[in-house]
């Protein structure tokens, strides 16, 4: 059985031990906690010490695509001024 456990994080909620709390409280309300074995969160730095307890805590590819697509397009000076560009087709 999947489950989706959705919250809302406030504003002022940027602390990893913040985040924690509230995804574990989530996850005892549902149930949940002793299922959970792994994690996928983007991957800011906070999002590293929030799940830095478990064993498996992966990155999210589209972000890790997205960042290495980025860094790649932008190493070249050409490459990087047909990405403004397009960005501003875009909007």
């Amino acid at each position: 059985m999947k489950a989706l456990v959705e919250k809302e994080f406030s504003k002022s909620t940027k602390k990893a031990k913040e985040y924690r709390q509230v995804v574990d409280d989530a996850l005892i309300e549902h149930g949940l906690l002793s299922k959970c074995f792994i994690f996928v969160s983007d991957n800011e730095n906070t999002m590293a010490a929030t799940f830095s307890g478990y064993e498996e805590r992966n990155g999210c590819f589209a972000h890790i695509e997205s960042k290495s697509s980025q860094k790649s397009l932008e190493s070249s000076e050409k490459l990087k001024e047909t990405r403004a560009r397009l960005r501003k087709l875009a909007q």
